[in-house]
């Protein structure tokens, strides 16, 4: 494969850039974090921000899947995982008898809090060398490039 002929911009330069750090940084995260995540409780990250959702009351099939940016197919099957470990409770909806009512079970809250330290700590380690301003403008960043992204490509 040949170069191109013309050099690439700043901006292309600066996002393949970002596109290969994002990609390191997920497969050391997949490769450390997500595999003791998966190894101590048994979660995998989807079903980890499932129930940290349904915590912070996201209770509906729909909301959960709008939330994650996923098919509610997907979320369905998630959530038949979750059920089978007995980290929720599924119900009819109190008011509304077409809905789902989901909820975490007490070994859900358990595990939900256990894994959460397990996942949190190491990230702490590894933005500890950040400032409050550097991780917030991170963010910030992140929010405007999700924003930039085509209607309907993000959660």
């Amino acid at each position: 494969m040949n170069p191109p002929e013309h050099p690439p911009s700043a901006a292309v330069q600066v996002v393949t850039e970002m596109i290969w750090t994002h990609w390191n940084f997920s497969h050391h995260l997949k490769q450390h974090h997500l595999k003791t995540l998966k190894q101590r409780h048994g979660l995998d990250l989807e079903e980890l921000l499932l129930l940290t959702l349904i915590c912070q009351h996201a209770h509906q099939p729909k909301k959960l899947a709008q939330a994650l940016g996923v098919t509610p197919h997907r979320v369905s099957r998630a959530l038949d995982d979750l059920s089978q470990k007995g980290l929720i409770l599924r119900s009819i909806h109190p008011t509304d008898a077409r809905k789902l009512h989901i909820e975490l079970t007490d070994r859900g809250k358990n595990t939900l809090a256990d894994a959460s330290r397990t996942f949190q700590q190491p990230l702490q380690d590894l933005f500890a060398a950040f400032s409050p301003q550097e991780l917030k403008n991170l963010l910030d960043l992140m929010h405007k490039l999700r924003q930039a992204l085509p209607s309907g490509e993000h959660p």
